[in-house]
């Protein structure tokens, strides 16, 4: 499982919100989305809807780019790439 960080949930008041629950038994993943705290929305994927996960990475720091050791800011993204499209 994976949810929106709660320091992202707290500066938003709550009204942005993502979780993602794989659930190898039933071989599905579901999404649960809200923004605002009324508009709430469930995607449900089979595995075998599932061609590819893709994957990034990026470094925010202000340092970054000047020097090897720095305080770092990371963003991980993760998406999916779907059969159909």
């Amino acid at each position: 499982m994976a949810v929106t960080a709660w320091r992202l949930r707290l500066l938003t008041l709550g009204m942005l919100y993502r979780k993602v629950t794989v659930d190898p038994h039933r071989k599905e993943l579901t999404i649960d989305r809200r923004y605002g705290w009324f508009f709430a929305r469930r995607y449900r994927l089979n595995f075998s809807g599932i061609k590819a996960v893709t994957y990034g990475y990026q470094d925010w720091a202000p340092g970054a780019l000047l020097s090897w050791g720095h305080e770092s800011l990371d963003q991980f993204s993760v998406g999916l790439r779907l059969r159909d499209g």
